[in-house]
């Protein structure tokens, strides 16, 4: 059964849909932002597409999860992330998203999110509760807190980067992570959105910070 689902009609051929979500998961699997810390590791998403009868496709991410020692390992099953695009006519498509995995709900949320701003028809009923649940009644992160947290995120991704065998569980004990580790992903994920996008300037005080310290 599904931690998270929701159905919902987009005002897109299905195809067209279909084709901007794969690109999309497939640009975050290939920038890396599919690796997501947990208590015993990691968790890496990949992402897959197949084409089915009826004009309809199926559009997944799953990750790789221990089998038996003899056997190795094998994908998840069900996927931890789940996309159904089906045609409704030459117009409009109905998607059925699914979550089974804990650790990437908030990386689903984000997908919804964007779907709900690339097709506002969709932002009712179930993905409106999901999107509004997040924010509802939650003080915004102050700003010297959040420079503070990206720093860390930021020298644990350099190290990620010079020492790639390294799990993030033990990344975050070196640089002495002071969060969880749920708070340790939302921020490594808010630092790359603000590598490609940083307007109020964030990076620039993180940078100053690191500096002020050496």
């Amino acid at each position: 059964m599904a931690l998270m689902k929701v159905a919902l009609i987009v005002g897109s051929p299905a195809h067209i849909f279909a084709e901007w979500l794969k690109y999309r998961v497939l640009r975050d699997e290939w920038d890396g932002k599919l690796d997501f810390p947990t208590e015993e590791g990691r968790i890496v998403l990949r992402a897959g597409m197949l084409s089915l009868e009826s004009g309809r496709t199926e559009i997944w991410l799953t990750d790789i999860v221990p089998f038996d020692e003899d056997a190795g390992k094998r994908e998840r099953q069900p996927p931890a992330i789940d996309f159904l695009v089906e045609p409704l006519d030459s117009e409009r498509a109905e998607v059925t998203a699914e979550c089974h995995l804990p650790e990437v709900t908030d990386y689903f949320k984000d997908l919804l999110r964007e779907i709900g701003k690339r097709w506002p028809e969709a932002r009712k009923g179930r993905l409106a509760e999901i999107l509004g649940h997040k924010s509802a009644g939650r003080p915004s992160l102050d700003r010297k807190e959040l420079i503070y947290r990206l720093v860390k995120a930021q020298k644990a991704e350099e190290m990620k980067q010079k020492w790639r065998h390294l799990p993030y569980t033990e990344i975050t004990k070196q640089i002495a992570w002071p969060y969880s580790t749920d708070v340790f992903y939302k921020t490594r994920r808010r630092l790359h959105e603000l590598e490609e996008n940083d307007p109020n300037g964030f990076l620039g005080e993180v940078a100053k910070w690191r500096e002020s310290a050496m």
